[in-house]
């Protein structure tokens, strides 16, 4: 009875240590939309590792931010976690570094329907030396989470993701350096429409590379997030939500990858977040040398035109200082206009479709209208200048004859009479 007593205090204490010891940081999980590990060999057992990581800007948590520093694993041929390599000890540790990423933040322009689509990407790199071993490495970096939205894998947010490369031992004998993917996918396609895209890769060496759609792996999850680096390397791949498969990973007509070239075909059919893995393995004399895999979000939309804000309007109206307003904007349903822009008096505003808008005075304005497509916040801007006068100016003169002389010249005096005369144009004399 004692010792079952005693079992229980230290099963509660290690439950509370554990509790503790799971910081905040730990248990937010950051929505990883793709990524891939790349390495160059520079000779004398010295690589460049590159590890380029996507995040959704917009559902992934504020604090769930790029790791710093990044934490690449590195592993026998076997699997297995290596942690007393010189120079590296237990993980290849990368800093983030802030000033090469803030500007890489991709976002869809207004070309579809619905919510924005936005990712952050960033790059770490790092030059380490790995002696010559039997077998190679394998280079892994592993993190949860994946977006909840995605819809064709199962539990997507337990699913995480791996990212790893094989460095194979002859790389050490014949020099090499993994294939490097020319571009990124756009982050939205359109439903019911062919989608082209070269997801190709250079390599420096001139192997010849071969392509190919594949499942991708699976990494952290919820209650370990950044498994970094994990004691033994998983190649447990995520699995499938029925219907999609690799045979059918966005409904439609399927998504196909030519093995020669890396161009993608397809028609997707289904709106919708959808995960793609697609792998690049290089071959030199006929025998495999390496492979490099690298997943990533295609985001399905209905595509339609983007906002076009136009009005028509008199340059000048001499009507007086009330002014209709047509408004021929093109797929828009809100409207801002400005009658006296850049003056942001709220006197001036109107979010009328066809306002008609009394000018305080007779001089010209600015009018500026925006025009926004309210479910996805897309907006387009014109800008005009009008001139406003009053409606009393009448034209009116008088000529009388001064002078005629015998040579047919003669000489008479203009007096203008309009309303609200021009002094320059009252009395003019011409010789004729």
């Amino acid at each position: 009875m004692y010792n079952k007593i005693i079992n229980n205090v230290i099963k509660t204490v290690a439950l509370i240590c554990l509790v503790l010891c799971f910081t905040p940081e730990e248990a937010k999980a950051t929505h990883i939309v793709g990524g891939n590990i790349t390495y160059k060999y520079l000779g004398n057992e010295r690589f460049e590792v590159t590890l380029s990581i996507r995040r959704d800007c917009f559902l992934g948590s504020e604090e769930a931010e790029f790791d710093d520093p990044a934490s690449i694993g590195v592993y026998d041929a076997n699997g297995n976690l290596l942690s007393n390599l010189p120079g590296i000890g237990l993980s290849i540790l990368i800093e983030f570094n802030a000033d090469d990423t803030l500007n890489n933040i991709v976002v869809s322009d207004c070309g579809f329907e619905g919510e924005q689509v936005c990712v952050h990407e960033t790059v770490y790199k790092r030059t380490v030396r790995l002696p010559r071993r039997p077998g190679g490495y394998f280079l892994a970096y592993n993190r949860c989470c994946r977006n909840a939205s995605l819809q064709n894998i199962v539990d997507p947010l337990e699913s995480g993701a791996s990212f790893f490369t094989k460095i194979e031992e002859r790389v050490y004998e014949e020099g090499n350096s993994s294939p490097v993917f020319n571009q990124w996918p756009s982050v939205y396609i359109c439903a019911n429409e062919a989608l082209v895209f070269d997801g190709g890769a250079t390599d420096d060496d001139g192997d010849s590379l071969v392509y190919s759609l594949v499942t991708p792996y699976t990494g952290g999850s919820i209650d370990k997030p950044k498994p970094q680096p994990q004691v033994s390397l998983d190649f447990s791949r995520v699995e499938w939500q029925v219907p999609f498969g690799l045979n059918n990973l966005m409904g439609g007509v399927p998504l196909r990858v030519d093995p020669e070239t890396g161009a993608f075909s397809a028609i997707p059919a289904i709106t919708g977040q959808f995960l793609v893995g697609l792998s690049v393995k290089e071959y030199r004399d006929g025998v495999l040398l390496g492979e490099t895999i690298r997943d990533f979000q295609y985001n399905v939309r209905v595509c339609s035109d983007p906002p076009m804000a136009q009005f028509t309007n008199p340059d000048l109206t001499c009507n007086g200082t009330t002014v209709a307003f047509e408004n021929q904007s093109t797929n828009a349903n809100e409207f801002q206009w400005n009658f006296n822009f850049p003056s942001t008096d709220s006197a001036f505003i109107s979010t009328q479709e066809n306002p008609i808008f009394t000018f305080p005075a007779t001089v010209t304005y600015d009018v500026r209208l925006i025009a926004t497509r309210g479910s996805d916040a897309c907006a387009d801007t014109s800008i005009t200048t009008i001139g406003v006068f009053e409606t009393n100016l009448v034209a009116d003169f008088d000529l009388e004859l001064v002078e005629c002389s015998e040579a047919g010249e003669f000489t008479v005096t203009v007096t203008d009479k309009s309303e609200e005369p021009d002094p320059t144009l009252t009395i003019a004399s011409h010789l004729y």
